[in-house]
Formats: C-alpha cells, structure tokens, sequence
C-alpha cells in the first residue's frame, strides 16, 4: 500500500469553471462531472488512502463475519468493538471507531477518510434498513440476517455500488456547499431552497447511477477473489480493489462528459 501521503482534495483553476457552470444554469450531471474531473487527481489516491481501505476492508468482510456461528467474535476479530448481540447501531458506531483508529490522533487523516468513513456507515445502514418494515428498527438478530444475505458476490456488488456512489457524492458536497447558497434567490440559478433541494437530489441519482459500473466488478472480484486468495480478504487485496473501483467510477465520469460534449 506504501506510505506515501496523499495529496489535500484542491481545485485552483478548475473551481471558476463550476461557479461558472452554476451561473449559466447547467444540469446537474454537468456540474457533476466538472467537480469529480476537478478532483480527480485526489480522488485518484483514494485506494492508498489508510481510512478509505479500511472502510472497503470492513465493507467485505463485515457480511462474511454475519453467517458466522457468533456474529459478535467475528466482528471482534475485524477489530471492532462491539458486544455479543450488537444491532444495527452498534456496528454502524464500532466501524466509525475502527475507521478513526486507523489515523491515531488524526494522523494522517484526510478528506478522503472522513468521506469513505460516512459512506461504510450510511451504506451498512441502508442496505440493513432498506430491508426492513419494522418502525422500531433492526434488532441485532435482523442486523446479523440481513448483513448475512449480503455475503454474496451479487449483493456485495449492490453493497459496493451504494459505497461508491454515497462516497462520490459527499465529494460533490465537498466543493458544491460551498458555492450552492450563494446562488438561491431572485434572479439566480435556484430561484428558492426548494430548486436547489431538487438539484441536490438529481446529483444523488446522478451518482448512484454512475456507480453501476462498479457493482459488476465489485460482484466479479469478490467472487474470483473468494476462490483464488488463500484466506480471508486483506487489506492489500482491499487497496487494490478500492484503488480500481475508484478508477472506473472517475472513467466513467469522463466518457460521460465526452460524450455529452460531441452531442
């Protein structure tokens, strides 16, 4: 994984684009695919990012370690801190904490970790909830089935999917809420909150719909990977797969934007 540093997420020239962009009234994939070009070189480096591997680490092991005989030994032997019936919070704060331990007193943290760090939580969290009608929430025995049905390569790939997307997206956030307020009211690109709520929401979609791309692969490597790895997923072998999930989602960015610009 070396030990280089990774590089702060920065855009100089590129962020009189998007203000641009925004001021002329482009649609949200537009505006998209300029902040995500913008940062690629950052976002490039997220597979050696240490938080961010340690979130993908977690991602593929977390339902192999719910089919296990005691769901809470399995989750302990991934370092997390949790008890012997943890629910769907109490997994959701271990791998939070477990994520942080990675960068001991913030060394070393980075944008990027924090990203990766939300997105594990709130993609765990969907993908429990989203499968649940119980107003009260998942007990810890729905935790530990429904993360137990995702120990297969197709829904790792869905599983994967909502990561990357939820990651991508909190990137947009980390350039767009700092220019979005400044253009709601008369006469501006938003003419209320209600219309930039909406373009919130298509740049959501927008996301989601760009990682389809790699909830294929996601599904394809966790399965090649079960077969020819001897043991248990690493975290090199999480690194590498990061490191290549984060190349497709920004090469599919880029054949979108040429495909647009030749329209």
């Amino acid at each position: 994984m070396g030990h280089q540093e990774p590089p702060p997420l920065s855009l100089s020239k590129p962020w009189r684009e998007i203000v641009h962009l925004i001021h002329l009234g482009a649609g949200p994939e537009q505006v998209a695919n300029a902040v995500l070009r913008a940062l690629r070189a950052g976002l490039g480096f997220a597979g050696r990012d240490p938080a961010v591997v340690e979130s993908v680490w977690l991602l593929l092991r977390i339902p192999g370690a719910a089919r296990a005989d005691d769901f809470g030994d399995a989750l302990r032997d991934l370092g997390l801190g949790v008890g012997d019936a943890p629910d769907l919070f109490d997994l959701a704060a271990a791998v939070t904490a477990q994520v942080d331990a990675r960068t001991p007193g913030n060394r070393g943290r980075t944008d990027l970790g924090e990203m990766a760090q939300c997105a594990i939580a709130e993609a765990l969290t969907a993908y429990v909830g989203g499968q649940m009608d119980n107003l009260f929430g998942p007990s810890a025995e729905d935790t530990r089935h429904h993360l137990a049905r995702a120990a297969t390569p197709k829904h790792v790939g869905e599983l994967a999917r909502d990561f990357y997307a939820r990651f991508f997206e909190r990137a947009l956030g980390y350039v767009l809420d700092r220019t979005l307020p400044d253009h709601v009211g008369p006469n501006r690109r938003f003419a209320s909150l209600a219309d930039q709520a909406a373009f919130r929401a298509a740049l959501h979609v927008h996301c989601h719909e760009i990682a389809r791309v790699v909830e294929r692969y996601s599904a394809e490597w966790f399965s090649k990977t079960r077969v020819t790895l001897d043991g248990p997923i690493d975290r090199a072998a999480a690194s590498d797969y990061a490191s290549y999930g984060f190349k497709k989602m920004l090469d599919a960015l880029s054949r979108q934007a040429e495909a647009a610009a030749h329209a």
